[in-house]
C-alpha cells in the first residue's frame, strides 16, 4: 500500500505541474461544470510574443484562454530578447526559461552558441545550453516535459505560486473484507501574484 501511495502521489504531482502549465481559463463551477483555476497560459497578456496569424493573448486575463495561431515559427534569440525586455520595462527580472524538450534543443543551437566557452573531459561530447545570457539578465535554461511545446515561458518565481485549497491527503475508503482501499486528493490552483512579472513566446514550432 505504501508503495502504491508513492507512485500515485508522484503521477499526481505531474498531472499538477502539468495543469500549471497549460493554457486552461478560470471557471466559477455550478451544479454541472467543476470548478476551475486560470493557469499560466490564460494569464499571460503583457509580455508576450505570438504569431499575429490568428493567435491572440487572452482576452480577459484569467477569464478566457489565449488563441492559439494555426501558424507556428521558430524560437530564436530574438524573441526570447524582445520578451525579455518587456519583461524588464515592467519592472520584471525572470530568471528562468521554461521550454518544452524539442525547443530546449533549438535554445542549443541559437546564435552565440559558436563562442560560447566550453569546459568538458576528454570523454564528454555535447553542445547543451543551460543559461541564456540577455541584455537584461541571465535566464537558467529548464526543459519541461510537461508543459505545450508550442509555449516558452519567462519566469519569475517570486511572483507566481501553487495555492492550495486543499492540500495533498490521503483517506481510508470502506474496508471489504481484506481489500483495503485508500483515495489521494489535491485541489490547488495559480496564484499569479504579478502577471507583468513573467513573460511568454507561443505559437513555436514542436518538432
Amino acid at each position: 500500500m505504501a508503495h502504491q501511495m508513492a507512485r500515485r502521489t508522484k503521477e499526481l504531482k505531474r498531472s499538477v505541474e502539468a495543469a500549471l502549465l497549460s493554457n486552461q481559463a478560470k471557471a466559477t463551477g455550478n451544479s454541472t461544470t467543476a470548478r476551475t483555476s486560470a493557469m499560466i497560459g490564460a494569464w499571460l497578456d503583457t509580455n508576450t510574443s505570438f504569431d499575429a496569424t490568428t493567435g491572440a493573448d487572452p482576452v480577459t486575463v484569467g477569464s478566457t484562454a489565449r488563441t492559439d495561431s494555426s501558424a507556428q515559427r521558430a524560437l530564436t534569440a530574438s524573441l526570447i530578447n524582445t520578451v525579455m525586455q518587456s519583461c524588464y520595462t515592467e519592472g520584471g527580472e525572470p530568471d528562468r526559461l521554461m521550454v518544452g524538450p524539442y525547443n530546449k534543443t533549438v535554445v542549443s543551437t541559437l546564435t552565440g552558441r559558436s563562442i560560447a566557452r566550453e569546459m568538458i573531459d576528454s570523454n564528454t561530447a555535447g553542445s547543451n545550453v543551460t543559461v541564456f545570457a540577455t541584455d537584461f539578465g541571465d535566464l537558467q535554461v529548464m526543459p519541461n516535459r510537461f508543459q505545450r511545446e508550442r509555449d516558452a515561458f519567462l519566469i519569475s518565481p517570486d511572483y507566481a505560486k501553487v495555492s492550495y485549497l486543499r492540500n495533498f491527503q490521503v483517506s481510508t475508503l470502506g474496508k471489504t473484507a481484506d481489500a483495503e482501499t485508500k483515495y489521494l486528493v489535491v485541489e490547488m490552483g495559480l496564484e499569479m501574484t504579478q502577471e507583468a512579472a513573467h513573460g511568454g513566446i507561443f505559437d513555436l514550432e514542436t518538432s
